[in-house]
């Protein structure tokens, strides 16, 4: 956040520039595309991993710094995860998606969010499938904010949405509803 500085009897300027949050779509399929796409445009690194290898191109995908056909289960090791990478899982295969789940939920640095596209009683299932029931708490399921998305493209928005307000821990909630500043960390 931009903010202004008074050092040594002199003003300052100062606004940091933090490496890009890393997002990880896990599926190529048609409705990761407006997705991959913006994120992109926000300046996010967005990798699409996939076992399909065909739908993993850059013309579909012309967004995306980085591809990764790696077994669902390697997924995490493969792509690498920090506090500073969002992972949504969307795969639309129930064993694939199990397969993503268990690697980024044994993440060594999980990531800073975690989403599964899908009915909440479908993640449920997987978790206990897993032996983890309890992390549907450290989930983001189903994935976005409730905006009243339809289709591939709002949805895709709803979760961008979702994922900048978690990364700033921010609640999404309205700004007319918010007391203060909009920018509490900026000094006057």
């Amino acid at each position: 956040m931009p903010r202004l500085v008074e050092r040594e009897g002199e003003r300052v300027f100062l606004e940091p520039f933090g490496p890009p949050l890393h997002l990880i779509v896990c599926s190529a399929g048609h409705d990761a595309i407006p997705l991959v796409r913006q994120a992109a445009e926000l300046g996010w690194r967005v990798a699409v991993g996939d076992v399909r290898r065909a739908l993993l191109t850059r013309e579909r995908f012309p967004a995306a710094s980085d591809f990764c056909d790696a077994d669902p289960e390697q997924a995490a090791a493969a792509l690498g995860t920090d506090a500073r990478t969002a992972v949504v899982v969307m795969s639309h295969n129930y064993l694939r998606d199990i397969g993503y789940l268990r690697s980024f939920l044994g993440a060594d640095r999980p990531p800073a969010y975690l989403g599964v596209l899908g009915p909440r009683g479908r993640t449920e299932q997987m978790l206990d499938e897993i032996g983890q029931p309890d992390a549907m708490a450290r989930l983001h399921a189903p994935a976005g904010l409730d905006i009243g998305a339809e289709g591939p493209e709002e949805v895709a928005r709803a979760i961008v949405a979702e994922i900048l307000a978690v990364t700033r821990g921010r609640g999404g909630a309205p700004l007319r509803d918010r007391r203060g500043p909009i920018h509490a960390d900026r000094q006057h």
